[in-house]
């Protein structure tokens, strides 16, 4: 009876330790803050964020069936706060940089439970995994639309000199990384961003050959871009193919790992 009471104790701190840290960045908070809110102090919240997200399912080996139908739940449940504070700025005509902020929280918690996963030790983790990332799959299609399906003839620059958009950067967060972290955030994430797309397309079509994920998944930056530079509107940027290929082949390498590791590969 005590093991099964732990065993339910487990679980609840998951739930509310997930839900929470997705949830901890609201837009509301990170207005008053914004101040004090660094590139630093970024990282040390998303990495404590990743770092306590782990933990909680790492201690729920062996309630992996649980742990997905509460990450399922609420990751649903977050994503339409999320939608909901997202159309409500968009109406008021306000801008929505600190909602991506909230967002990517979701995004960072999500990350720290497929890292425990990752390392986790039961035999049916593999097919939790999957479960996992097909449940993260309507946040991460949120995600892409808000980011990259933007208003034609809007803001629009082009860049098709391999390497000028990476010095720019480059050049740009020496100077200033401590104190612009949206500049900082917008590196990263066109590198972070694209590992988990091709998670979620083996986890949509078990079936595909390894190489096959891997050019489907390259052919998405390309498709973003190309939108982009027809309706004139966004960044297009030739580096920024270069910056979500390297996410791919991030996100590749580590597929690879895991399939061999579980005897899977195709």
């Amino acid at each position: 009876m005590k093991n099964v009471t732990t065993e339910k104790i487990k679980v609840w701190i998951f739930g509310i330790i997930f839900i929470l840290l997705s949830l901890f960045m609201a837009p509301q908070l990170s207005s008053r803050f914004s101040s004090v809110i660094n590139t630093y102090t970024l990282i040390f919240l998303f990495t404590i964020t990743v770092v306590l997200c782990a933990v909680t399912v790492a201690i729920n080996k062996n309630n992996l069936d649980k742990i997905f139908k509460i990450y399922a739940a609420e990751a649903n449940i977050i994503l339409l706060a999320y939608i909901a504070d997202y159309s409500i700025r968009a109406i008021k005509g306000q801008e929505s940089y600190y909602t991506m902020l909230w967002i990517s929280c979701g995004f960072v918690a999500s990350i720290g439970v497929f890292t425990a996963l990752a390392f986790c030790t039961n035999n049916d983790k593999y097919k939790y995994i999957n479960k996992i990332w097909l449940a993260f799959t309507p946040t991460y299609a949120y995600i892409f639309l808000i980011v990259f399906l933007r208003e034609p003839n809007t803001y629009y620059e082009l860049n098709l000199t391999l390497g000028n958009g990476i010095l720019s950067y480059t050049d740009y967060l020496i100077g200033a990384f401590k104190n612009d972290f949206w500049m900082a955030f917008n590196f990263v994430g066109n590198v972070v961003f694209f590992i988990p797309l091709v998670f979620i397309i083996d986890a949509f079509f078990p079936k595909l050959k390894q190489y096959q994920v891997f050019l489907l998944s390259c052919i998405i930056p390309y498709l973003v871009e190309g939108y982009q530079y027809v309706f004139k509107c966004g960044s297009v940027d030739v580096d920024d193919i270069v910056l979500n290929t390297g996410g791919i082949i991030i996100g590749m390498i580590i597929l690879l790992i895991s399939q061999k590791k579980a005897g899977t590969a195709n």
